[in-house]
């Protein structure tokens, strides 16, 4: 009987031992669960504000590129336009240097108060007027010219008039 009663006192022991254990364990379990979910919840909040932060900065990257991106059209619509200007004058040049000699009368004062007496002197001739005279070559009627170089079918009339008293034709 005796043997029964240690035995039963150290069964009593492990029961109160087990109880103990297992409550203070419960305890230790929800405490290191909310420890844990809080340390989440406060890394949740960084992440959304480093988030908040590069859409700011990938915002204000993106502004800055569209920014960049107009002045570069605005640069590249400048150089094109400097571009014709240039072939207009290149075009302008060599319509002066094709020019056909007109006699002046015996003296002309031209821009720059330069003075030229009774010599040849070159004119450029405009590239829509060698355009009439060359269309007109080609057969085209008066009316087609003006509808192609889309201007009044009296100027193309005028231009043609006067190169016929120009050149005797």
């Amino acid at each position: 009987m005796f043997i029964l009663l240690i035995f039963l006192a150290s069964l009593g022991v492990l029961l109160l031992a087990y109880a103990f254990v297992k409550q203070y364990s419960s305890k230790n379990v929800r405490a290191d669960y909310d420890k844990l979910f809080s340390s989440l919840d406060g890394s949740v909040r960084e992440a959304e504000n480093i988030m908040g932060e590069l859409d700011d900065f990938s915002n204000s990257i993106k502004k800055d590129f569209e920014d960049k991106f107009q002045e570069m059209v605005q640069l590249y619509n400048l150089l094109e336009e400097k571009k014709q200007e240039i072939i207009s004058l290149e075009y302008k040049k060599a319509d002066y240097e094709k020019a056909e000699p007109v006699i002046l009368p015996e003296e002309v004062i031209l821009p720059g108060n330069k003075i030229v007496k009774g010599n040849k002197y070159k004119r450029p001739v405009s590239e829509k007027i060698v355009k009439i005279r060359s269309m007109h070559a080609e057969g085209y009627t008066v009316s087609k010219i003006a509808r192609a170089l889309n201007i009044g079918q009296g100027e193309v009339k005028l231009t043609l008039d006067l190169n016929r008293e120009r050149t005797g034709a």
